[in-house]
């Protein structure tokens, strides 16, 4: 999945562009501990189920690691 937009504090915190952000698998960005249970969250979302407070880390353009918790809806 793409992200269709972000969050102005995605691109703030993790130094990429929106251009980046969104032209990207947003999985790409997912710390691979955490990409099992972001599936599953997207999944969810697919199902029109909505995601709330789900905690996950992405990478930022230093090549670290920064947490997130988002809520979403499909």
């Amino acid at each position: 999945g793409y992200f269709r937009r972000v969050n102005p504090n995605f691109s703030r915190v993790l130094g990429y562009s929106p251009e980046e952000l969104i032209t990207r698998p947003f999985v790409d960005f997912v710390h691979p501990d955490d990409r099992a249970g972001t599936e599953a969250e997207t999944e969810k979302l697919a199902r029109g189920l909505p995601c709330v407070n789900f905690r996950n880390r992405y990478r930022d353009v230093g090549g670290g690691y920064r947490w997130f918790e988002w809520t979403a809806k499909s």
